[in-house]
């Protein structure tokens, strides 16, 4: 049994950081080995970089193989009979900001669980200056769902592709955004939502926050990168 966030009895504490996903990721930056997921997971957790742990199974001899990666680039959640485990660590919960004083890098996923509430709720991408890199609002007043960001210091054209509007008031709603090196893969409760390529580079985000218009208060219940 791997050692994760919902699974830590007989754990060391550090294998506690690794959260099972059921999909079929899209990895790079990879080494692979002999052994089970909880031999990478061995590896991964010593390694501020290593994002991923991934299991390819045992044959029927019982030798089994694992990789562990720096970079997370895709995820199939319809192939959820497969499982990996994300590395991250545990860096807000119950607030509306978090700060990344190093910018973000490719390859890397944001975890969250967010509080939905009011008329749009929003979740902004800061440069270090104040604009906008990735902006997503979810609009109850439009039934929509609707990214966009600076370009230079103007808006650009919105991105308003929207396969469902399932959301309701008061959801706790899990998001994962996947940083590419060409952009974010933003996908609400394993459904992707947004595929948006980058408009202002990815190194100079310094702040994720949301917010919202109408009643109650939007927030991050946790946030792990």
């Amino acid at each position: 049994m791997i050692c994760t966030k919902t699974y830590s009895i007989n754990c060391p504490l550090t294998l506690t950081t690794l959260s099972p996903v059921h999909g079929l990721p899209s990895l790079a930056q990879c080494i692979s080995m002999s052994g089970s997921a909880f031999v990478c997971g061995l590896q991964c957790t010593a390694l501020p970089q290593c994002k991923v742990v991934y299991s390819h199974g045992c044959n029927s001899d019982g030798s089994c193989a694992c990789s562990y990666c720096n970079a997370l680039t895709d995820v199939a959640f319809q192939d959820n009979h497969v499982q990996f485990f994300l590395h991250t660590t545990e860096i807000g919960t119950n607030t509306n900001e978090v700060s990344f004083p190093n910018g973000l890098v490719a390859g890397q996923p944001l975890l969250m669980k967010i509080y939905v509430t009011g008329t749009r709720i929003t979740l902004n991408f800061i440069a270090t200056m104040g604009p906008s890199a990735f902006i997503t609002e979810i609009r109850f007043d439009e039934g929509s769902v609707v990214s966009n960001s600076y370009i230079g210091y103007t808006w650009g054209p919105e991105n308003r592709y929207t396969p469902n509007f399932n959301f309701y008031q008061g959801q706790e709603l899990s998001v994962l955004c996947v940083v590419t090196s060409a952009g974010y893969k933003l996908y609400f409760d394993n459904v992707l939502f947004k595929d948006f390529g980058h408009r202002w580079a990815i190194n100079d985000i310094s702040r994720i926050k949301i917010s919202n218009t109408g009643s109650g208060v939007a927030k991050f219940l946790s946030f792990s990168a």
